[in-house]
């Protein structure tokens, strides 16, 4: 609700204090701080969730990717997941392969 409201700082704040985070909680952020144009923390948080142990799901990338276009960080885009998950171990599936 914060960071749909423009607070970041409050979303920050909130999501700093979290004791547990789930894929919710993650895509959250990363959705408002995308949202917002500030794409460096959306691959900040992107990078600690994927350290946090949290598998990125096709939303997750979606999103990512996304924060990547609006941005016009193509290069970006192909590092993080553009070819499924940029070396970071995890992938979209067969599923979400577009020709």
């Amino acid at each position: 609700m914060y960071a749909k409201c423009g607070d970041l700082a409050g979303t920050r704040k909130v999501f700093d204090r979290m004791l547990i985070r789930n894929e919710i909680s993650w895509l959250a952020i990363l959705a408002g701080y995308g949202m917002h144009g500030v794409f460096g923390e959306v691959f900040e948080l992107f990078d600690r969730m994927v350290e946090a142990g949290e598998r990125p799901d096709v939303v997750t990338f979606t999103m990512v990717l996304t924060a990547c276009s609006h941005g016009g960080l193509t290069d970006k885009r192909r590092e993080q997941g553009g070819t499924g998950g940029g070396g970071r171990g995890v992938g979209f599936g067969d599923d979400s392969e577009t020709r």
